[in-house]
């Protein structure tokens, strides 16, 4: 069985999701095994208007992690948001829909294109 000696990991992808043990630890491990893959470098790289939100309640990815990639993409925004946790598409999509609104006018604003 994949990782299921593996406490820390097994209680950080069960938390969220309250499904089967087995399967989620063997997704996890597949993330972690993309090791070529470096989010650093990623995030230096993109050159597009870029929107990082964050929630400070998200407990699979913490809110500083978030700042900390924002900060290496040039001219990216952040919004930390206090409470909603991981799935703020899906626990708050009328707060998470008027945040990309709202950025998606200052990017077309920016941009010099007209705003709808």
């Amino acid at each position: 069985m994949l990782g299921l000696l593996d406490e820390e990991l097994t209680r950080m992808v069960t938390r969220p999701y309250r499904q089967d043990v087995e399967a989620l630890t063997r997704f996890a491990y597949g993330i972690r095994a993309a090791n070529d893959y470096d989010p650093v470098a990623a995030c230096a790289r993109l050159r597009v208007p870029s929107l990082f939100v964050a929630r400070e309640d998200d407990e699979m990815v913490s809110h500083l992690h978030t700042q900390r990639a924002a900060a290496l993409v040039a001219g990216a925004e952040l919004s930390v948001l206090p409470a909603g946790g991981h799935y703020a598409l899906f626990t708050d999509p009328a707060d998470a829909a008027g945040l990309m609104a709202s950025f998606m006018h200052r990017a077309d604003r920016r941009a010099g294109r007209p705003v709808r």
